[in-house]
């Protein structure tokens, strides 16, 4: 039921073979005698820099990777460490890279071409085979070239777009190749450059593009909309809004949907019409949606705190929209390999003061176990940003997770003394006194956030469930029942109360069938959550129906192989189904992750002695 997994510190770049380039590095002469503490060696240079990559010493790991690349000439390692300067925003030296890596792209066309030509001169141009179109042949050779080739393509259009370079970096986004560049990079960012050049028309042109899924011509009719509304289209700008919303939505792409919803709340607040736009953010802040942006828009309305600029006034502001949005859809996929940290740093390359793109760009660091990069991106938001009450509580986060929990609670404190209306910086203290298990503390901060509600609304629905935390870790469970109740009323059966109020009543062996019926809701909700699987398997298995619990707590343990409940959990169920092997095991596995100290007992009885078997039902 839990909702934190601890952060993995495995390097990002999982597509980058290290054993292949180990191999390759050790079949040049003179590299099979090196040493791992040999530092003039290509091999122990190699190894440097990954051992300091994987703990975020980027710096350090440029610099051995350079080095390793001026004595072992190879294009792999070549665009890993553009991508590692990219992501660093070392824009210098990720420049020179970038072309070193086009320049090596052209020469391996070159030769391929030259070799098809002796090979086979008929075919010399890729002259469609059988059943080919010209058009299929050309897709086909554009799919080969590569992401990195891409990458480096994008950024140096982004560098030419900076420097005012508006044909240049139309002529490298028109280059690209690749699913994600040609749907969505290469027709919003050339958009906003032929916009930028005064070409209206043709920028809409670029975005009226056939044959796109629905998160794709979601986010174009988004940037559509935000060009129209900068036309003073005010008519065509909200239709596109609002069906962007729409189609968004139906796509279940949520983490996207929040900037859709900041972006046609601000063009409603500038048109007048801040009631509209307060209960547009009001009805989005429905848990499933909710997102600091929305959140704090919907608060600087309430406030009537100013008419907010346009989320995107020139070309180069549209670019960095456009990466921003990229970074965010790139974050929620599993095999996420480094891309959002790269358009995150090509956002503020373009908008050096897009907070919200720094902001994410710290999130995208810490998410990664790199705490100190993150400190350092969080500490340099500045204190008048809205958003710096936001990164106040990740510093506070990340100083909690190291175990400098009263340099945590120091942080708190101060951004409760800067902002003492502020709702966002009174709930992570009391989520910080939560998980310091001084509960009479946080409930005292909840009830004080809920005592001048005349009518709870929506979007007050975490302050019961924070509440309802804190009173069921300090065993009033009556009371932690009943604000779960509300907490499910007001937020539209949110998958998080959904599952903490299932996996409550499993644990206690009550109301199984009802808590059987929430569960499976929450987990349609969120099949990607271990958590909510694992709770899910749990109810199966309070049931008695231990193969149903084993398929699911199988799934949680794969998708959170590195909780120690869920491992246990998966134990006592593989018991009950006969596999005594493989629940042992489990078992010693939830012991080497480190449980809470009154677990450790229980599971080594169990590990020694096993379970009574029960019946399967």
């Amino acid at each position: 039921m839990h909702s934190k997994a601890a952060s993995p510190r495995a390097s990002f770049w999982h597509g980058f073979a290290l054993g292949v380039l180990l191999f390759a590095l050790l079949s040049i002469p003179g590299c099979t005698n090196s040493s791992f503490t040999e530092v003039d060696s290509v091999y122990g240079d190699y190894l440097i820099g990954r051992h300091a990559e994987n703990l975020g010493d980027m710096e350090t790991a440029r610099a051995h990777f350079t080095d390793v690349l001026q004595k072992a000439d190879d294009s792999r390692l070549l665009k890993h460490l553009f991508l590692l300067h990219l992501a660093s925003g070392d824009f210098n030296d990720a420049r020179q890279l970038a072309n070193d890596i086009l320049e090596e792209n052209a020469e391996r066309q070159s030769a391929a071409r030259r070799n098809a030509v002796r090979q086979n001169p008929v075919q010399h141009g890729r002259a469609p085979r059988r059943g080919e179109t010209r058009e299929d042949a050309e897709k086909q050779g554009a799919a080969n070239e590569g992401a990195s080739v891409n990458m480096a393509r994008i950024f140096l259009a982004s560098m030419a777009l900076q420097e005012g370079e508006e044909q240049s970096a139309l002529a490298g986004f028109a280059s690209l190749s690749g699913n994600l560049e040609k749907q969505w990079v290469a027709p919003i960012a050339s958009a906003w450059i032929l916009w930028e050049q005064g070409k209206k028309r043709e920028a809409r042109e670029a975005l009226q593009v056939s044959g796109q899924n629905a998160p794709t011509r979601a986010y174009r009719l988004f940037h559509e909309a935000l060009l129209l509304d900068l036309l003073g289209d005010s008519e065509a700008a909200e239709e596109n809004y609002r069906d962007a919303i729409e189609r968004m939505e139906n796509a279940r792409v949520f983490g996207l949907l929040p900037r859709l919803v900041e972006g046609y709340g601000n063009f409603l607040e500038r048109q007048g019409r801040s009631e509209e736009a307060l209960q547009l953010y009001q009805r989005h802040l429905r848990p499933q949606y909710f997102a600091y942006g929305s959140w704090q828009r919907y608060a600087d309305a309430l406030e009537k705190d100013g008419v907010p600029a346009p989320l995107a006034g020139n070309g180069a502001q549209g670019c960095s929209e456009l990466f921003h949005g990229l970074a965010v859809l790139l974050s929620e996929r599993r095999d996420d390999d480094g891309l959002a940290l790269v358009y995150l740093r090509l956002a503020l390359l373009l908008r050096p003061d897009f907070i919200q793109a720094q902001l994410s760009l710290g999130e995208q660091y810490e998410r990664r176990g790199f705490e100190e990069t993150a400190l350092e991106v969080y500490r340099a938001i500045p204190p008048t940003s809205p958003h710096a009450i936001n990164a106040g509580v990740h510093i506070a986060h990340i100083l909690e997770e190291g175990d400098e929990a009263d340099a945590a609670l120091e942080q708190l404190q101060l951004l409760r003394r800067e902002a003492p209306d502020s709702r966002i910086a009174a709930m992570a203290l009391a989520e910080f006194y939560n998980g310091q298990e001084r509960h009479d503390e946080a409930i005292a901060i909840y009830s004080a956030l809920l005592a001048p509600l005349d009518a709870p609304a929506s979007e007050d629905w975490n302050l019961f469930f924070g509440r309802a935390v804190a009173y069921e870790r300090s065993g009033d469970w009556a009371r932690s029942e009943e604000d779960l109740y509300l907490a499910l009323d007001l937020s539209g059966e949110h998958p998080l109360v959904l599952n903490y109020l299932g996996y409550m009543w499993a644990d206690r062996g009550e109301r199984l069938q009802l808590a059987l019926e929430m569960l499976r809701k929450a987990v349609e909700a969120r099949p990607q959550s271990g958590f909510i699987v694992d709770s899910l398997g749990w109810v199966h298995y309070r049931l008695g129906e231990f193969d149903k619990a084993t398929f699911y707590l199988e799934r949680a343990v794969e998708l959170e192989p590195e909780d120690p409940i869920i491992n246990d959990h998966l134990g006592d169920s593989l018991w009950q189904s006969g596999r005594k092997l493989e629940a042992r095991f489990q078992w010693q596995r939830a012991l080497q992750l480190e449980p809470e100290a009154e677990m450790i007992a229980v599971i080594e009885d169990k590990f020694l002695h096993g379970l009574p078997v029960e019946a399967n039902n």
